[in-house]
């Protein structure tokens, strides 16, 4: 009985395991196709975007969660379908030409795509928050406005502006604040162009890792 307990078990986390990598595979292979898509007005990809933006998270030490999280934290761009039913739509600009301003909420999307994938609760918390981190250190600090591209400047005013002071104090409470703020870093330091980091294959471990042990907690 013992063993026939051991090989179900077995079976059902080689399953397991193979679903993990099937949806880490289908998310590389999705940032894999913006590889010459344009990020909102940028002069780098959605595919170096993606890159960037994780290696500025794993280089300064933040944990597989943060740097997953800064991985995928734009991805709904890049959902324009999903199951056949449309997303939100694009800010000024076709969906499949890669123009414009990017998808309403894509920050949104983004998120609750993840979290149907099976990823952390914090992992989707801090892509829900890149964009409302954008809106609390504008409001918080003017000069940081100054600081941001003239693209991020644009969509700041889809993104409703900046914080006020009320949403500010609130927004400081939030358990995860500043990893929340640091992903606007990442955000912010990933338009470089002709910059060099690992590519996508050394995140797919990763990404399967994360997932696994988040299947064990169910």
């Amino acid at each position: 009985m013992q063993n026939n307990l051991e090989v179900f078990g077995n079976k059902l986390e080689k399953v397991e395991e193979n679903k993990c990598e099937k949806v880490a595979e289908n998310l590389l292979n999705l940032l894999a196709s913006a590889s010459q898509r344009g990020y909102v007005g940028e002069q780098v990809s959605q595919l170096e975007h993606a890159l960037q933006a994780a290696h500025c998270a794993q280089s300064k030490g933040y944990d597989e969660e943060v740097v997953i999280a800064a991985l995928f934290h734009d991805v709904g761009h890049l959902l324009t379908e999903l199951d056949g039913k449309k997303l939100p739509v694009m800010i000024d600009g076709e969906s499949d030409s890669g123009s414009g301003w990017g998808v309403v909420d894509h920050e949104i999307v983004s998120a609750q795509y993840l979290k149907s994938l099976g990823f952390s609760r914090k992992v989707c918390e801090l892509i829900r928050s890149h964009v409302s981190a954008k809106r609390y250190l504008t409001g918080k600090f003017p000069e940081y406005y100054e600081s941001l591209s003239l693209p991020s400047k644009k969509t700041l005013q889809f993104q409703g502006g900046p914080l006020n002071q009320e949403e500010i104090f609130e927004y400081e409470k939030d358990e995860f604040f500043k990893m929340k703020v640091a992903m606007r870093e990442f955000d912010d330091f990933a338009k470089k162009i002709d910059f060099r980091c690992p590519g996508l294959d050394f995140y797919k471990n990763i990404i399967v890792d994360h997932l696994k042990a988040q299947s064990l907690l169910f």
